[in-house]
């Protein structure tokens, strides 16, 4: 399990390759600086290498853009897929500066938002929130948790 805590955010991410299997279809990154924190999490479809190969795509496109903001990090990794087997793509950016949180996802990846108090947001569809007034956090920490079928990630913010 990886794990990462500063000031601002505390991650812990796990994955494993289905039993047997040499390669594991799921893949995550995420980093986090003093002005954000930004995690993709892809479940390249199928099994085995390709799924391997479409989700480790996604990662690296990402990991070279991390600057981009989440709909131009969607495109590119809709570009990156384009001569692969496809993935389901997660990404989500907080900006600790604006206390914004940007969030997209195309696909079966399954992302919870849960406050302070325990109340899940589940998002069908593109979220961009303020802290402040569209979910009401003002200074205070919330949990987000997204799943593919083999990896898992819990952010504390």
């Amino acid at each position: 399990m990886k794990h990462l805590q500063q000031e601002l955010v505390e991650i812990y991410a796990y994955q494993s390759a289905k039993e047997g299997k040499p390669y594991c279809g799921d893949s995550y990154y995420f980093t986090a600086t003093e002005e954000y924190f930004l995690c993709v999490l892809a479940d390249g479809l199928g099994s085995g290498r390709y799924a391997y190969e479409a989700s480790s795509a996604v990662v690296e496109v990402v990991k070279d853009n991390i600057n981009d903001d989440v709909e131009t990090l969607m495109k590119r990794c809709n570009e990156v897929l384009a001569q692969k087997r496809g993935a389901a793509v997660a990404v989500l950016k907080v900006n600790f500066l604006t206390r914004e949180f940007e969030y997209s996802c195309v696909g079966n990846i399954r992302f919870y938002l849960y406050t302070p108090t325990g109340k899940a947001i589940y998002p069908l569809l593109f979220i961009y929130a303020n802290w402040q007034s569209d979910i009401s956090f003002a200074n205070k920490r919330f949990l987000i948790r997204a799943s593919a079928k083999h990896s898992y990630t819990t952010f504390f913010i």
